[in-house]
């Protein structure tokens, strides 16, 4: 079997306008700067089964990527929808989330005076690693056990398997008892991930109120806002009960394969919440 892949995505002219005007729109908002990077591709595939045409796909993805800031605060959001209207709406929500955030009154954008002109080779900021060249075809082909693929019909690449957390010595009751008022969440649904900072946001499918030791009240529909790094950093109670989630996960990266990831119970000094 043979496949054969072609890339492309070129961003219209129209696209290029709902951009900027997102970047005005959020500016006259509240927002005191705003940066915004728009995503596309297209992806066309054909596979040929012993010299015959076998399938045909076609895909094709857009996305806008913003920056916020107000306020002296940060926050990054994304959308695949383009409407007008809608961006507005989703705008303002982003403003309103991230004033709840902490303040960090030196999180700004770079200055473009002190910005490097035309850097396309590299070098300008001496990040440029010498050594690449210097690996061998062996050791850049060393495998990992990432590569993975949907079926026989997609190309290995590579993407995550499982990701868990170990168990402590805590037991999840001792934990909600220790507590004296704070968030139980039960269950995560979708949420998102800018990984080089590792600010994120999850959305709580389902969790209960703990008020003095006791979960009480059951609480949905809002969402975790934190730091990756200062998450785990903040982490003051790791539970004995490690369970491996059995949901349906998936990796998506042009083609599709299941994951898991589990944790067990843990308490997390400070996070931020967003919602009703």
């Amino acid at each position: 079997m043979e496949h054969i892949n072609r890339v492309s995505g070129i961003i219209s002219e129209t696209e290029k306008d709902t951009a900027l005007h997102c970047i005005e729109y959020a500016l006259k908002a509240g927002a005191s700067q705003m940066r915004i990077s728009l995503n596309k591709s297209v992806l066309d595939s054909v596979s040929l089964l012993n010299g015959e045409l076998d399938k045909v796909t076609h895909s094709a993805d857009r996305s806008l990527f913003m920056y916020i800031f107000a306020d002296g605060r940060y926050g990054t959001f994304s959308t695949n929808n383009f409407e007008k209207r809608n961006l507005e709406v989703f705008i303002d929500k982003a403003i309103d989330t991230v004033r709840m955030l902490a303040s960090d009154e030196c999180r700004q954008l770079p200055d473009p005076d002190r910005t490097a002109k035309n850097a396309d080779k590299g070098t300008e900021l001496g990040l440029y690693d010498t050594e690449y060249h210097n690996i061998t075809p062996e050791q850049r082909l060393e495998p990992t056990g990432n590569g993975r693929r949907e079926s026989f019909r997609y190309n290995p690449i590579p993407r995550m398997r499982a990701t868990y957390m170990e168990s402590g010595n805590c037991s999840p009751d001792d934990i909600v008892a220790s507590v004296k008022k704070g968030i139980y969440v039960d269950e995560f649904s979708n949420g998102q991930v800018k990984i080089g900072e590792g600010d994120f946001t999850f959305y709580v499918k389902s969790g209960y109120m703990i008020e003095n030791g006791r979960l009480t009240a059951p609480v949905k529909d809002i969402n975790i806002i934190g730091n990756g790094p200062q998450a785990l950093a903040d982490i003051v109670a790791v539970g004995n009960d490690l369970k491996i989630d059995n949901g349906t996960w998936t990796c998506g990266k042009d083609q599709s394969v299941p994951v898991s990831c589990g944790m067990p119970t843990v308490l997390v000094k400070s996070l931020t919440t967003g919602g009703e």
